[in-house]
Formats: C-alpha cells, structure tokens, sequence
C-alpha cells in the first residue's frame, strides 16, 4: 500500500483520545496527524466510533482530502499529454481546488477527452469531462457549440460505466441544473448524495445548487461538507455568504 494510517487509543476515566496520522510508504513522509478527544459513555460509544472514523475517512480520502492533495503536487508539473488517465482526472481536480482559470480549463479539457479515448469505461473520467463542457457554459471558458448537450451525453456516459458512482451521479444532476431539468435535478442529487452521505465534495456541490432552488436544506449539506474536510477550497463558502446575503444578514456574509 502507498499509504500507512496508524493510530492509538488512550482512555481516562470518561475521556477517550485517539490520535492518527498518515504516513506514505514510499519514501516515510508524514502527510497528516490529528488528536480526537471525545467523552465517552456506554450510551455513546458505537457514535463516537462512527464520527471519528467519518471525520478521518473525509479529511484524508474527500476529493480534496490529504492524499489527493499530496498526489497533486506530483502531476500539476507534468505536461498534460504525459499524463496517463488517472493523472488528468488528478491534475483537473488539483486545479478546480487551486487555481482554476481558462487556460488551465483547456489544458484540462484536452487532458480528459484523451484520458476517455484510451479508457472508454473510466467513469470518473467522463464525469470530470462533463465538468469541463459545463464550465463553457457557466465561466465561458473557452466555449464551444452545445455546452449542455455534450455535457449531457457525457454524464450519461459516466453513469453508464459506473451506475453506483457518485462523481457520474453529482454530474448529471449539475447537467440538469444548468438545463433547467429541475425535477430531474433533485432525483439525480438526491442519488448521488445517498450513495454515500459523507462524501464532502458531493455534498458540498449538491448542496449549494439545491439552495439555488430555493430549498434552504442545502445549506446543511454544505456545512456538513465544510465540517467534514477542513481542507477544503475557499469557494465552498461562498453558499453560506449568499445565504446570509439572501436572507439580509450583510455583516454575517461579510463575515464568510
């Protein structure tokens, strides 16, 4: 394995602490460690168990968690047409978490439709490219014809490859969004988030466009994102600001 999660448990009295840090095998380096106190009790145990190991499966595997963001530093160097598939999905996602403009947006583009042509069953692969054709649209990013309708076959093609991914799911649903399927929207988000609940990434994007419909409940998925990996990029504040905003709480926006 390239990574290494070790831990210990201390127990006094009624206080339990479990420390845990991430190590890569490769070459020894210590990537992450972090100390949980809980107060424990028979009634809570199986509870605490559970949000300990939430809390660490999200900050260290989430989309923009400690291991994807050490495999960033590794390929974000590397010229794009060296790049094997899973290192464009990995270099696409270092950029939506970093510095996203539209010449990254091409080089990443380009990257993905390459990455499907040598691996036509990469599920994430075709989910990310949906990505890319959505940012024609929504940044105008260097803009083709049909945005949307490309948009659409690929996140179709996405969950054609993989029907339980949740990355395939989160695409279609954000292709019915722009397209204005919202009903169509809703089912896709609603799968895509019950595939797995703490997924922070989904919840996060999922959240913050469910709001946009003017359901408030997406803000709870977003905090809960945020709660879930503290890595995460500055962008996902900006649902709690135009929440607070919308609401008329100016100095509280301002504050986010």
């Amino acid at each position: 394995a390239r990574y290494v999660l070790e831990g210990s448990v201390q127990r006094a009295e009624s206080t339990l602490r479990v420390t845990v840090q991430l190590l890569d095998a490769k070459d020894g380096t210590h990537l992450w460690a972090e100390t949980y106190d809980r107060e424990l009790s028979a009634a809570n145990i199986f509870a605490v168990q559970d949000e300990i190991t939430e809390q660490v499966v999200a900050t260290i595997a989430g989309v923009y968690g400690v291991i994807s963001r050490a495999r960033f530093s590794e390929v974000k160097e590397k010229p794009t047409e060296s790049l094997d598939a899973y290192e464009c999905v990995l270099k696409v996602v270092s950029y939506y978490s970093d510095n996203w403009d539209a010449a990254e947006h091409a080089r990443g583009r380009d990257g993905l439709e390459r990455a499907v042509e040598s691996d036509a069953g990469y599920s994430e692969a075709w989910a990310w490219l949906c990505h890319t054709y959505l940012d024609e649209y929504r940044f105008n990013f260097n803009p083709r014809p049909d945005p949307l309708d490309r948009a659409l076959a690929v996140a179709r093609r996405a969950v054609a490859s993989d029907s339980t991914s949740q990355l395939a799911h989160d695409s279609l649903a954000q292709t019915h969004f722009f397209r204005r399927e919202f009903d169509a929207f809703l089912a896709e988000a609603e799968r895509a988030i019950a595939l797995n609940p703490n997924n922070a990434g989904i919840l996060v994007s999922q959240g913050a466009y469910i709001f946009q419909t003017g359901d408030e409940r997406g803000i709870a998925l977003v905090r809960k994102a945020m709660t879930l990996d503290p890595f995460h990029p500055t962008w996902w504040y900006f649902p709690i600001a135009r929440y607070h905003f919308k609401r008329g709480e100016y100095e509280e926006a301002l504050a986010v």
